[in-house]
C-alpha cells in the first residue's frame, strides 16, 4: 500500500525544476511585453505631433485663402527656414500677412517641437501655363495660385517628418 500511495504522489504534482522552467518562461514573456510599452508611447507621441502639424498647416492654408487676392503672393516670402526667424523680421508689406505669419510661427514653435513651417505660392495664368502643367489651361483672363503649406518636425522614432497640404485659388 505504501508503494501505491507514493506512486500517486509522484505523478500528481510538479517537480521543482518544472516550476522553475515555467517561471522563467513566464518572466521572459512578461519582459518582452513590457519592452513594447515605450515603443507604443513613442508612436502615440509622434502621432500627436503629426496631428498638431497637420492642424497648423491647414490653419495657415485657410488664412491664406481668406485674405484678398493681392496679399496671397506675399505669403510666399515665408519659405524654408525664414519662418523660424524672430517675429520682428517679417516685413511683407502687409500688416495682415505679417500678423498671420508671426502667429503661425509662434504656434509652430509652441505646439510642435523642432517644427519649421514653409509656405510656397506659385502663380499660373494666361501665357505662363507651361510652368503649371498639372493645372491645365486656366480660363481666359484669370490667374490661378497653387498654395502649398508644409510643417516639418523631427519628433518620433522615424526622424524628420513633414505634413503638407495644398490648394488652388483663382482670382
Amino acid at each position: 500500500m505504501h508503494q501505491l500511495l507514493s506512486g500517486r504522489l509522484r505523478r500528481g504534482g510538479f517537480s521543482l525544476v518544472e516550476i522553475l522552467v515555467a517561471a522563467a518562461l513566464l518572466a521572459v514573456a512578461i519582459l518582452f511585453i513590457m519592452l513594447m510599452f515605450p515603443v507604443g508611447y513613442a508612436n502615440v507621441d509622434a502621432g500627436g505631433e503629426q496631428t498638431e502639424a497637420a492642424i497648423l498647416a491647414q490653419d495657415m492654408l485657410e488664412k491664406i485663402t481668406g485674405v484678398g487676392w493681392g496679399d496671397v503672393g506675399r505669403f510666399g516670402s515665408c519659405s524654408g527656414s525664414a519662418c523660424s526667424t524672430t517675429a520682428s523680421s517679417f516685413s511683407t508689406g502687409s500688416a495682415l500677412v505679417d500678423a498671420h505669419l508671426t502667429e503661425w510661427k509662434n504656434a509652430i514653435e509652441g505646439r510642435v517641437k523642432g517644427g519649421v513651417g514653409t509656405v510656397q505660392v506659385t502663380f499660373c495664368g494666361p501665357g505662363v501655363t507651361v510652368s503649371c502643367p498639372s493645372l491645365g489651361t486656366p480660363p481666359t483672363n484669370s490667374t490661378i495660385a497653387t498654395v502649398v503649406v508644409s510643417v516639418q518636425f523631427s519628433k518620433g522614432i522615424r526622424g524628420a517628418n513633414t505634413v503638407t497640404v495644398g490648394t488652388r485659388i483663382s482670382e
